[in-house]
């Protein structure tokens, strides 16, 4: 007998060993709606049932679910997360409540915070990036804000001396860098509110994902976007969710089941397309190369010197435009409105002679480059505003260069990324204001999409209005600057080759990219669709994780002469 219970003592040994190293997948589901002195949200304790059922569902053995938690309870929560994560599959945690954006940072409210000063969210909120660092032992993590409800901590905080842009109801864009093999959703678009849905039913944002995230056979980026769309849906386009993905190229499948992909016919007619213009590509003829700019800069040459020799333009390259060498004052001065700390100090650069794109580079461009094998297959969403002349979005800083590379492979020609100088001195064209046109706010609407009349948002810019509304447009549809550039100003941000940096001291002088190797941020310029007048300015800067994909985001290509 005793070797009998010698025996099954070693099997017992041997089962529990081989469960905790086998694989496992881990949640934590916090839900915040009862507030000291405030009006409870509606639906976070409905949406904390309805996730939790849909993570069970999708295989997830361990759910913690915490409800109105404050500070202590919140932070208590997060650090035992951690010590579950550690060697996962897959961890998961998801927020609901209030959350707020102060100067670029995201900060989650806890129940019992009685905010009178952004000083004070360091003590009493939560920092959105420990989400991410409390799942970061898994091998795969899965964060979901949805914290961007409109709020009554916002508009009642006063401001320090050290916050450099208002507090903003919602969430805005990530800012800190998540490791690699994250997925951070947000219910909404920076800066934009979600919608709380009807009481008892839980939010839209909620009741998508607990319909699509265990959807079987869906890979978990495709599952994301079934989220944002069924949300986009429902809401009549008011409220679009946002995702930010440093998952590697491996897909990874929650659910198992059938994984079948629907054949694209758009996709298939243009390799058919693209088939053509490779065998045509030798006799190929085009229009001449674009025409120098003309513009007598005040601190430039007087002359722009001579077109480059560039052959015939094959019918999937971007319109360039010759951009004439010279010397410009980087950065904007203390007093300029809406400056900045990371725009200076300024500087004197030179810059040499260089080709840019005459405009951010299309759909239609991008997708020759996937028809034809290119850009690792990706075919960006164009969030149903239609693709051709529509300007590329939805692609990280690596998409770029994925890009670039393929288009100078098939070409023969040294295309690449803008530098930041080569930026700011194209889009300036010889000008020294805020704008490249030396206008006013009241003018914008002539030569940026932004922010505008046309848009819903709170921030908007009053004086004038485009018609555009709250989307991108196409290309070229409006004035170009002095170098004969479009959309410098406004459409998409615009990734350029530097590591951002957070002024421009120790910056090269010689128009080259600032790289370094820790490069957590990549800078892009010019602002986009859903940006407010000062984030326009040809000074001002952002920065952003280079896998991160979103619809604000796109790009032009340059040349090296």
């Amino acid at each position: 007998m005793r070797w009998i219970v010698r025996l099954l003592a070693v099997m017992a040994l041997a089962l529990t060993s081989a469960s905790a190293q086998s694989p496992k997948r881990v949640a934590l589901v916090v839900a915040n709606a009862s507030y000291a002195g405030y009006a409870p949200l509606p639906n976070t304790t409905v949406d904390a049932t309805l996730v939790a059922e849909a993570l069970r569902r999708a295989g997830f053995s361990v759910i913690d679910v915490k409800t109105n938690q404050g500070i202590a309870g919140f932070r208590t929560a997060l650090g035992a997360f951690q010590t579950r994560a550690q060697g996962a599959e897959v961890a998961a945690v998801y927020y609901a409540g209030h959350g707020i954006e102060v100067n670029g940072r995201n900060w989650l409210i806890p129940t019992d915070a009685a905010l009178e000063n952004d000083g004070q969210l360091a003590f009493q909120a939560i920092d959105a990036d420990l989400l991410v660092q409390a799942a970061a032992g898994a091998r795969t993590r899965i964060v979901v804000l949805d914290a961007c409800r409109e709020n009554p901590f916002a508009g009642r905080m006063r401001r320090t001396g050290r916050v450099t842009r208002d507090a903003a109801p919602g969430l805005g864009a990530p800012v800190g860098e998540g490791a690699r093999g994250t997925l951070l959703m947000y219910s909404a678009a920076p800066g934009e509110l979600a919608a709380d849905g009807a009481a008892g039913q839980g939010s839209p944002f909620a009741r998508a994902f607990a319909r699509h995230l265990p959807e079987p056979g869906v890979e978990l980026r495709v599952a994301a976007g079934k989220i944002a769309d069924a949300v986009f849906d429902e809401t009549r386009q008011a409220q679009l969710p946002f995702t930010s993905s440093s998952l590697s190229g491996a897909e990874i499948y929650l659910v198992a089941g059938a994984r079948t992909v629907a054949p694209d016919p758009e996709l298939e007619r243009l390799r058919r397309e693209n088939e053509v213009l490779r065998r045509s590509a030798p006799n190929a003829s085009a229009p001449p190369a674009s025409s120098p700019a003309t513009m007598v800069r005040p601190s430039m040459p007087n002359t722009v010197g001579t077109p480059a020799v560039q052959g015939a333009r094959l019918p999937f390259e971007p319109e360039m435009v010759r951009i004439p060498g010279g010397s410009f004052v980087m950065g904007s001065p203390a007093g300029e409105a809406g400056r900045q700390t990371n725009e200076g100090p300024q500087r004197t650069v030179s810059v040499r002679a260089f080709e840019a794109g005459r405009y951010e580079v299309t759909f239609a461009e991008w997708d020759a480059c996937v028809a034809d094998g290119g850009c690792g297959g990706y075919r960006p969403a164009d969030q149903g505003w239609g693709r051709g002349r529509q300007p590329a979005i939805n692609v990280s800083w690596n998409d770029a260069k994925a890009y670039v590379q393929w288009l100078s492979r098939r070409t023969g020609k040294s295309y690449r990324l803008l530098t930041e100088a080569e930026w700011e001195y194209a889009a300036r064209a010889g000008t020294t204001g805020r704008f490249s046109n030396n206008g006013a706010e009241t003018e914008l609407c002539g030569i940026a999409n932004h922010a505008d009349q046309s848009t819903s948002y709170s921030w908007k810019n009053a004086a004038c209005s485009d018609g555009v509304g709250e989307r991108t447009a196409p290309v070229g549809r409006y004035n170009a600057n002095g170098f004969g550039l479009h959309d410098m100003h406004g459409n998409v941000w615009e990734w350029v080759e530097d590591c951002y940096k957070d002024s421009y001291s120790g910056a090269p002088a010689d128009g080259s990219a600032f790289v370094n190797q820790s490069c957590s941020y990549r800078v892009l310029r010019g602002g986009s669709w859903d940006i407010y007048p000062q984030n326009l300015r040809s000074a001002n800067r952002s920065r952003f994780t280079p896998s991160l994909r979103g619809y604000v985001l796109g790009f032009r290509v340059a040349r090296t002469l």
